[in-house]
C-alpha cells in the first residue's frame, strides 16, 4: 500500500469526505459484506500472490477498499501475509501493534501515517485481535525508509527493558537513542515549518540523522557489546542500523543530487500504483 509520511501530506490529494454510499454501488466499503467481491470467487484458487492497485487521488477510498480487500481474501483464499509499500521500519511497527496492541506503537503510527490509513489500521488490530493464531495476519513493508522517524523508532523499541546493564563503551548511544524517541514522540505533533520549504521538517530529520550516524558508528565499533546487550534483538537492530539505514542514507544522496527527481515527477503522474497484497 503507497503511502506518504506526515511531512510530504501537502502533496497528495485527498477525498476527506466519506464515499456516498447507495444501492447501485459496486462495493460497499464502509460495511463487513463482500458483495460485488464475489465476481472474483472462481478465480482465487489458481494464485497464491494478489496485487492491488490504487488511485493516489482518493486517499479515503484506498484506505477503505484495502481494508476491505484484506479480509475478503483472508476469508476465501486464507491470505495472511500482507506486504504493503512503505519503508521497512513502519511496517515492523505496524506488524508489532497489530500483533501486540500496544498503544504506544499505534500513537506513532496514527502520527505518521494519513489519518485513513491509521484508522484502517486500527480495525485491522481488532480484526487480527479476534483471529485464532493460526489465522492471524501478518504485515512486512517493501520500500526504502524514506521517513527517518520510523527507523528511529524501531531501534528504540528493540533495546532491552531499562533493567538490563549497559556496557559503558555504548551506554550513552543507548541512552542518547531512547531520549531521541521519547523527543521525537513528542515532537512530531508540531506543525512544520511553512516559511521555507527547504526548513519544513528539517530540524527533525537532522537531528535525528545526526543521532542515528553516531549510533551507527559506536554500534560498528562495538558489535560484541551490543550483541551481548541486545540478545535476541541484535540481529534486527543490526539489519536496520547497518543495512535498511545505509540503504536510506544513498536514497536521500540521489534524491539530493536530484538523480531521481525525473522518476519521482513520473511516479506521482500515474493514475494507479500496483501492491503487494
Amino acid at each position: 500500500l503507497h503511502r506518504v509520511d506526515r511531512r510530504q501530506r501537502q502533496m497528495c490529494i485527498r477525498d476527506r469526505d466519506e464515499i456516498t454510499i447507495n444501492s447501485e454501488d459496486t462495493l460497499h466499503l464502509y460495511d463487513s459484506s463482500f458483495a460485488g467481491l464475489e465476481l472474483l470467487d472462481d478465480t482465487l484458487s489458481q494464485f497464491r500472490v494478489f496485487i492491488t492497485g490504487e488511485n493516489h487521488t482518493y486517499t479515503e477510498s484506498n484506505a477503505r477498499l484495502w481494508l476491505k480487500m484484506i479480509k475478503y481474501l483472508h476469508a476465501n483464499a486464507g491470505v495472511r501475509n500482507i506486504m504493503f509499500e512503505y519503508g521497512y521500519t513502519y511496517g515492523y511497527l505496524v506488524n508489532e501493534y497489530l500483533q501486540t496492541g500496544d498503544t504506544t506503537l499505534f500513537s506513532s503510527i496514527d502520527q505518521f501515517a494519513y489519518k485513513e490509513y491509521s484508522a484502517v489500521i486500527k480495525e485491522l488490530r481488532e480484526f487480527n485481535e479476534e483471529l485464532p493464531d493460526s489465522a492471524k495476519l501478518y504485515f512486512t513493508a517493501i520500500d526504502i525508509d524514506r521517513g527517518i522517524y520510523p527507523v528511529a523508532k524501531m531501534l528504540a523499541h528493540i533495546l532491552p527493558a531499562d533493567s538490563v546493564p549497559v556496557p559503558d563503551s555504548i551506554y550513552l548511544h543507548v541512552a542518547s537513542l531512547k531520549s531521541l524517541m521519547e523527543y521525537n514522540d513528542f515532537k512530531l505533533d508540531e506543525k512544520d515549518d511553512e516559511t521555507s520549504s527547504y526548513l519544513r521538517g528539517r530540524g527533525f530529520t537532522f537531528k535525528t540523522g545526526a543521532t542515528l550516524d553516531l549510533v551507527q558508528n559506536n554500534f560498528l565499533k562495538y558489535k560484541e557489546l551490543y550483541k551481548e546487550y541486545l540478545g535476541d534483538g541484535y540481529a534486527a537492530f543490526e539489519n536496520i542500523i547497518v543495512n535498511k539505514y545505509n540503504d536510506r542514507k544513498l536514497w536521500e544522496e540521489y534524491e539530493t543530487d536530484g538523480a531521481i527527481q525525473e522518476l519521482s515527477l513520473i511516479h506521482i503522474s500515474e493514475p494507479t500504483r500496483q501492491e503487494a497484497i
